[in-house]
Protein backbone atom coordinates (compact mmCIF):
# COMPACT_ATOMS: atom_id res chain seq x y z
CA UNK A 1 0.00 0.00 0.00
CA UNK A 2 2.81 2.67 0.78
CA UNK A 3 4.59 1.76 -2.79
CA UNK A 4 1.05 2.15 -4.23
CA UNK A 5 0.83 5.72 -2.55
CA UNK A 6 4.41 6.76 -3.44
CA UNK A 7 4.07 5.75 -7.07
CA UNK A 8 1.03 7.73 -7.11
CA UNK A 9 3.20 11.03 -5.59
CA UNK A 10 5.81 10.80 -8.07
CA UNK A 11 3.76 10.64 -11.19
CA UNK A 12 1.66 13.06 -10.26
CA UNK A 13 4.53 15.16 -9.45
CA UNK A 14 6.24 14.19 -13.51
CA UNK A 15 2.70 15.00 -14.32
CA UNK A 16 2.40 18.75 -13.25
CA UNK A 17 6.19 19.41 -13.66
CA UNK A 18 5.65 18.25 -17.81
CA UNK A 19 2.28 20.89 -17.69
CA UNK A 20 4.85 23.61 -17.29
CA UNK A 21 7.73 22.09 -19.74
CA UNK A 22 5.51 21.21 -22.67
CA UNK A 23 4.49 25.12 -23.19
CA UNK A 24 7.83 26.41 -23.47
CA UNK A 25 9.67 23.27 -25.47
CA UNK A 26 6.83 23.97 -27.79
CA UNK A 27 7.45 27.64 -28.51
CA UNK A 28 11.12 27.50 -28.71
CA UNK A 29 12.87 28.02 -31.96
CA UNK A 30 15.86 27.34 -33.60
CA UNK A 31 17.07 30.59 -32.53
CA UNK A 32 16.77 29.72 -28.59
CA UNK A 33 19.63 26.38 -29.34
CA UNK A 34 22.16 28.25 -30.73
CA UNK A 35 25.03 28.82 -28.00
CA UNK A 36 25.08 32.84 -28.12
CA UNK A 37 22.60 33.95 -25.77
CA UNK A 38 19.79 36.80 -27.61
CA UNK A 39 19.29 40.07 -26.12
CA UNK A 40 15.58 41.38 -26.21
CA UNK A 41 14.21 44.61 -26.46
CA UNK A 42 11.13 45.79 -28.06
CA UNK A 43 8.93 49.84 -27.85
CA UNK A 44 5.53 50.32 -28.83
CA UNK A 45 4.47 53.76 -30.23
CA UNK A 46 0.46 55.06 -30.88
CA UNK A 47 0.52 56.76 -34.72
CA UNK A 48 -2.55 58.61 -35.69
CA UNK A 49 -3.57 57.27 -38.68
CA UNK A 50 -3.34 61.56 -39.85
CA UNK A 51 -0.27 62.09 -38.57
CA UNK A 52 1.11 65.43 -39.79
CA UNK A 53 4.71 64.94 -38.67
CA UNK A 54 6.77 61.80 -38.87
CA UNK A 55 6.61 58.79 -35.87
CA UNK A 56 9.52 56.88 -35.12
CA UNK A 57 10.38 53.51 -33.51
CA UNK A 58 14.07 52.61 -32.71
CA UNK A 59 15.43 49.64 -31.24
CA UNK A 60 19.07 48.94 -31.28
CA UNK A 61 20.28 49.65 -34.89
CA UNK A 62 16.28 49.16 -36.19
CA UNK A 63 14.49 52.31 -36.68
CA UNK A 64 11.00 52.42 -38.29
CA UNK A 65 9.81 55.80 -39.95
CA UNK A 66 5.83 56.45 -40.66
CA UNK A 67 5.99 59.40 -42.26
CA UNK A 68 2.40 61.90 -42.75
CA UNK A 69 0.24 60.05 -45.54
CA UNK A 70 1.31 56.15 -45.22
CA UNK A 71 -1.71 55.23 -43.18
CA UNK A 72 -4.81 54.16 -44.30
CA UNK A 73 -7.56 55.22 -41.95
CA UNK A 74 -8.51 52.48 -39.82
CA UNK A 75 -11.58 50.19 -40.52
CA UNK A 76 -12.53 49.72 -37.10
CA UNK A 77 -12.25 53.96 -36.47
CA UNK A 78 -9.79 53.65 -34.03
CA UNK A 79 -7.61 57.25 -34.00
CA UNK A 80 -4.27 55.62 -33.76
CA UNK A 81 -2.43 52.84 -34.47
CA UNK A 82 0.02 50.56 -32.33
CA UNK A 83 2.80 49.79 -33.08
CA UNK A 84 5.32 47.15 -31.84
CA UNK A 85 9.27 47.12 -32.97
CA UNK A 86 10.89 43.84 -31.42
CA UNK A 87 14.53 43.60 -31.41
CA UNK A 88 16.78 40.10 -30.56
CA UNK A 89 19.72 40.33 -31.24
CA UNK A 90 23.65 38.73 -30.44
CA UNK A 91 26.76 40.17 -31.42
CA UNK A 92 26.65 38.66 -35.08
CA UNK A 93 22.79 38.25 -35.47
CA UNK A 94 19.67 40.01 -34.96
CA UNK A 95 16.04 39.19 -35.71
CA UNK A 96 13.47 41.77 -35.94
CA UNK A 97 10.02 41.78 -35.58
CA UNK A 98 6.92 44.48 -36.42
CA UNK A 99 3.28 44.06 -35.13
CA UNK A 100 1.15 46.62 -36.54
CA UNK A 101 -2.74 46.76 -34.71
CA UNK A 102 -5.20 47.07 -36.44
CA UNK A 103 -3.00 45.27 -39.39
CA UNK A 104 -2.84 47.03 -42.92
CA UNK A 105 -3.44 45.39 -46.58
CA UNK A 106 -0.81 47.72 -47.55
CA UNK A 107 0.79 50.87 -46.82
CA UNK A 108 -0.64 54.12 -48.82
CA UNK A 109 3.36 55.27 -49.08
CA UNK A 110 5.99 52.57 -47.90
CA UNK A 111 7.57 52.76 -44.60
CA UNK A 112 11.17 53.78 -44.48
CA UNK A 113 13.23 50.85 -42.17
CA UNK A 114 16.49 51.71 -41.25
CA UNK A 115 18.36 47.80 -40.75
CA UNK A 116 21.81 49.38 -39.27
CA UNK A 117 25.16 49.17 -42.00
CA UNK A 118 23.59 46.03 -43.16
CA UNK A 119 24.15 45.78 -46.77
CA UNK A 120 21.54 43.00 -47.36
CA UNK A 121 18.59 42.06 -45.19
CA UNK A 122 16.43 38.69 -45.49
CA UNK A 123 13.03 38.58 -45.22
CA UNK A 124 11.05 35.87 -43.97
CA UNK A 125 7.36 35.02 -44.31
CA UNK A 126 7.59 32.02 -41.96
CA UNK A 127 8.08 31.03 -38.37
CA UNK A 128 10.95 28.86 -39.14
CA UNK A 129 13.49 30.84 -40.55
CA UNK A 130 16.91 31.32 -38.94
CA UNK A 131 19.18 34.49 -39.59
CA UNK A 132 20.69 34.06 -43.38
CA UNK A 133 17.36 32.47 -44.28
CA UNK A 134 14.27 33.53 -46.83
CA UNK A 135 14.36 36.19 -49.17
CA UNK A 136 17.49 38.35 -49.52
CA UNK A 137 16.64 42.28 -50.16
CA UNK A 138 19.34 44.62 -51.00
CA UNK A 139 19.27 48.16 -48.44
CA UNK A 140 20.12 51.61 -49.46
CA UNK A 141 22.30 52.06 -46.94
CA UNK A 142 20.95 50.06 -44.36
CA UNK A 143 17.08 51.50 -45.56
CA UNK A 144 14.33 49.21 -47.15
CA UNK A 145 10.78 51.11 -48.08
CA UNK A 146 8.13 48.63 -46.87
CA UNK A 147 4.69 48.16 -48.19
CA UNK A 148 2.97 46.59 -45.12
CA UNK A 149 3.69 44.48 -41.86
CA UNK A 150 3.46 40.63 -42.23
CA UNK A 151 2.39 39.34 -38.79
CA UNK A 152 3.90 36.59 -39.12
CA UNK A 153 6.94 37.25 -40.93
CA UNK A 154 10.48 37.98 -39.37
CA UNK A 155 13.57 40.28 -40.65
CA UNK A 156 17.32 39.24 -40.41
Amino acid sequence: MRNKRLLWIVLSFVLILSAFALPMTASADRRSYRSEAWRSASTTIRVPWDARRPYQATVGNVRVVFRPGCLPEPSNGAKAYKFTLTLKETNSEFVADLDLEPPVDRFLKPVPVKFGTAKVVYYCGEAECAPGEGQAIPTRGGWVGLEHFSRYSGWY
